[in-house]
């Protein structure tokens, strides 16, 4: 039934009802099911609905093994890049557990400098 619940899912027009479905689902798929989960997230436009049903993925998603969730991840980041300033720091904010997944304390550092370089460009 999985399956079908993630289609469905991903084919309700409402933004915040798609949310909710994958925050409701983000703990039952299994791992081959987050490509498609993770997909139905990044098209959610709202920054705030988006950033919650990341969210709930990204506990799931740090579990995985590195060579299946690296290659998410930098299909999720380059989409994300494409945003606002404020969306990308949003679901950057959301998924923290996976790039602590994928690069612990280092990676966490150097995404919080990147950050503060990239804010002193735009000011």
């Amino acid at each position: 039934m999985l399956p079908e619940a993630l289609s469905a899912a991903r084919s309700l027009q409402s933004e915040s009802y798609r949310a909710s479905a994958l925050r409701a689902l983000a703990d039952k798929l299994p791992p081959e099911f987050f490509p498609e989960a993770l997909s139905a997230a990044r098209s959610i436009q709202s920054e705030s609905y988006r950033a919650s049903a990341l969210s709930s993925l990204a506990s799931s998603l740090s579990q995985m093994p590195y060579a299946e969730l690296l290659p998410l991840w930098q299909e999720t980041i380059h989409y994300l890049s494409l945003h606002t300033r404020p969306n990308l720091l949003s679901d950057i904010k959301a998924l923290f557990p996976v790039i602590f997944a994928l690069g612990g304390e280092a990676a966490t550092a150097e995404v919080a400098r990147a950050i503060m370089d990239v804010a002193r460009w735009w000011r």
